[in-house]
Parts: C-alpha cells; structure tokens; sequence
C-alpha cells in the first residue's frame, strides 16, 4: 500500500484485550457485538464521545508509541496516532481485519510544534477485499 506507515501484526506483544479494555470504558456489555460495516461505524462514535482527542502530552514533548502508552491513552486520550491505533487494535482483535496506519499528512514547514507534523488514519481490508478508511 501506498504511504504504509504501520503494521499492527506484533504491536500489541504484551497481548492486552483492547476489546475487554474498550468495553470497560465505554461501559458496553460483553454481549454488544462489532460484526458489520454499520457496527463499525456505530462503535467509532462510541469511541470518539469516550475517548477524547488530547495534545497535552504532544506539547510536553511526549511522543510515545509503545504498547503500554497507547493503552494508557484509553483512560487519558491522546493524538491521532495513539487513538488510531487503539481502534486499529480493536478491529485487528475483534474482527481478525488486515488494518494499517498510514500518513494522511505529510511534514510541513509551517508545523509549530515538531509532533503536530503529521497526521494519521486507519486503513483497513474488509472480508471481500474493499479497502475502507
């Protein structure tokens, strides 16, 4: 793929349960089901109202991209990177989908701040092979 920027295969090499993560914070029952293309759209919206965009750690100079960061992000936010990633981990476990992260933006000289240079979104190959974002 073009701009491939991340593989989810072995990110997650503690073997956290993003799904029983996820659901504890959004208060889901384990009976609520991630199935479909609509299900996927539904549980993003979840994820955006739960999980909220934060730079607080970007300005500081905190750029972090290990496992246990980006899980800590479940309970604090984060930027686009960490917040991508936890939703591409979650479509990764749940429903065993091929999921990228790539570059969306690429460095500009009129960056501010250094970590805000670019931004990021999950790619991801659904079961008959169309690709969605």
């Amino acid at each position: 793929m073009d701009n491939f920027f991340f593989s989810y295969d072995n990110y997650n090499n503690k073997n956290y349960k993003i799904k029983e993560l996820l659901y504890r914070k959004f208060k889901l029952n384990n009976d609520y089901k991630v199935e479909t293309l609509k299900d996927i759209e539904q549980f993003s919206l979840i994820f955006l109202k739960n999980i909220p965009y934060s730079t607080l750690d970007a300005t500081a100079g905190q750029d972090e991209y290990n496992i246990d960061y980006t899980i800590s992000c479940i309970e604090k936010g984060g930027i686009c990177t960490q917040l991508n990633i936890l939703f591409g981990l979650f479509l990764k476990e749940v429903l065993g989908l091929k999921v990228f992260l790539m570059k969306s933006v690429e460095v500009s000289k009129h960056n501010i701040i250094k970590e805000f240079g670019l931004h990021v979104h999950n790619v991801f190959i659904w079961t008959n092979g169309k690709k969605f974002l």
